[in-house]
């Protein structure tokens, strides 16, 4: 949860600095001109897509390997894996680094769909989305925050038809969810899904 706040913080400082620096980021208006990667908008579609796919897998990858069983191990005991050794600061600024950097991406490849980066991309609401995304898809979980992200943003144009209520729907549609799933939604059923097979 500090971490969270921090995020938040840290969003909404950002957005602030935008409009102080506004020489340099161009204030309200934001930066204009950017480059389309690719005319037809399906064809930029499927790239994200492969993108995205290839980022969880990649991430799946590291998350099953030694560096994600010693990040598991300090979110379990922090004390104990100092105690043992283990240069837990340094694991904890890397995760953020490889995190940052596909946050990064993320942003790069959504400017370059707008064509514009301005201070609304910084604002509060969309890093509480992006928090309500991972809380949904299941803490811990990487392929669960891809699949709810995709699922929340389906959820949103589907409510298109209900007009002002839509927000009202949504909203409630979530506390729902965080109320009576607190470990998320995706990955715990998931869980139970594939246990049935097996």
């Amino acid at each position: 949860p500090y971490f969270a706040l921090a995020m938040l913080s840290a969003s909404a400082i950002l957005q602030r600095l935008c409009l102080i620096f506004w020489e340099q980021t161009g204030g309200e208006e934001g930066l204009y001109g950017l480059e389309p990667l690719m005319r037809n908008p399906l064809h930029y579609y499927w790239l994200v897509l492969a993108i995205l796919v290839v980022t969880v897998i990649v991430l799946a990858l590291l998350a099953q390997s030694h560096w994600g069983l010693l990040l598991r191990a300090i979110r379990g005991d922090e004390a104990t894996c100092q105690a043992a050794g283990i240069n837990v600061t340094f694991y904890k600024i890397a995760s953020l680094a490889i995190s940052a950097a596909f946050a990064g991406l993320g942003g790069a490849l959504y400017a370059h769909y707008q064509l514009q980066v301005s201070p609304p991309l910084f604002s509060v609401v969309v890093s509480i989305t992006v928090i309500i995304m991972c809380y949904v898809g299941g803490i811990g979980s990487i392929y669960g925050a891809a699949i709810a992200a995709i699922l929340l943003t389906l959820l949103t144009e589907m409510l298109r038809g209900f007009g002002e209520y839509r927000l009202w729907i949504y909203t409630l549609t979530l506390m729902l969810i965080l109320f009576f799933l607190p470990n998320g939604l995706v990955a715990p059923l998931w869980r139970r899904m594939t246990e049935r097979f097996r």
